[in-house]
């Protein structure tokens, strides 16, 4: 029943388009009362019921005062985030069932705001104070699912403030897509079988032609292998160059072939090539993949094996 009313709600909203940027309004807000406000309720016809029987007029007024207090917080805690404002969400890429971080970015464009929390499930963040016309980061971390792309999760803003009494809280989500890579195995694909799997770009020829010789020093830039760097140069405090060839080395610019690695289990084959992708990156080498109809080009760099990595998160064998 629960998780029924949880998906109605969350249809609901997004058949009102809440998502952000988004101004929480008076009709986007839910109001129950917690723990403690229940408890407060009970105790006020706890009073009522003693006094009315007993004809004690003062205890009377004071259950009619406390029932005042009772709804009087409905409106106060409704404020709590009422006109608050989520400008964006950002979530980070991450590896399947690893944390993934989430942020959240705030405004208040009215009264400042207090103990307000947001939360995905069990996993929440709270915000102890806003101040007014302030931006804040909020950040949030969630369980990642299994590999995929998917659509970003309903997240619930709430506050009980200022007295605990009822809770208000309004949901909300965004068009950011939440990407999770294959889990990396422990192992990459070993090197006896990059030959197999992978072309090897530029592979050495004629031993007696000179494509790799020697051609002088040139300046680092990121991306460059780091085992052609000149650490003679580097120890004479002349600054970071590397060995420029004619021609580069057999594995610096390798292809990797998804057909021909041979692993039954798609999510192992996909983990596999994961890692592999990790440990060429980090050794600087430049690296492409080709899955089915799709190439990716030879390259290397944290937008490269993002851009790697991404179609393996989005890859379907159907």
């Amino acid at each position: 029943m629960k998780l029924k009313f949880h998906n109605l709600i969350k249809n609901k909203l997004r058949a009102k388009k809440n998502k952000v940027p988004l101004k929480i309004k008076k009709n986007q807000i839910y109001i129950l009362p917690t723990r403690p406000g229940f408890i407060f309720l009970l105790v006020v016809l706890v009073i009522f019921a003693g006094s009315f029987n007993e004809n004690n007029n003062m205890g009377l007024l004071f259950s009619f005062f406390l029932f005042f207090i009772f709804l009087f917080s409905t409106r106060e805690t409704r404020n709590s985030i009422l006109d608050l404002k989520i400008n964006s969400i950002k979530i980070e890429n991450s590896f399947a069932f690893s944390k993934t971080k989430v942020e959240f970015n705030l405004l208040t464009n009215g009264k400042e705001k207090k103990a307000v929390k947001i939360n995905l499930k069990d996993k929440f963040v709270k915000i102890e104070f806003l101040k007014n016309n302030l931006n804040i980061n909020a950040k949030l971390f969630i369980d990642s699912k299994a590999r995929g792309i998917y659509r970003c999760p309903v997240f619930k803003i709430s506050s009980s403030f200022p007295y605990g009494i009822f809770k208000s809280f309004a949901y909300f989500y965004s068009d950011e897509k939440q990407i999770v890579y294959p889990s990396p195995s422990k192992t990459p694909i070993p090197l006896t079988k990059l030959k197999s799997l992978m072309e090897i770009q530029g592979k050495t020829k004629d031993k007696n032609k000179d494509e790799d010789e020697f051609k002088g020093l040139k300046n680092y830039v990121k991306g460059d292998n780091i085992k052609r760097i000149s650490w003679k140069s580097y120890s004479k405090g002349l600054g970071l160059f590397i060995k420029d060839f004619n021609e580069e080395k057999s594995f610096d610019k390798i292809i990797i072939y998804f057909d021909k690695l041979k692993i039954e289990n798609l999510e192992k084959k996909l983990s596999k090539i994961c890692k592999t992708i990790l440990e060429l990156e980090a050794e600087g080498l430049k690296y492409g993949l080709e899955i089915k109809q799709i190439k990716i080009p030879p390259n290397s760099g944290p937008k490269h094996q993002k851009i790697c990595l991404e179609l393996l998160a989005g890859y379907d064998d159907e």
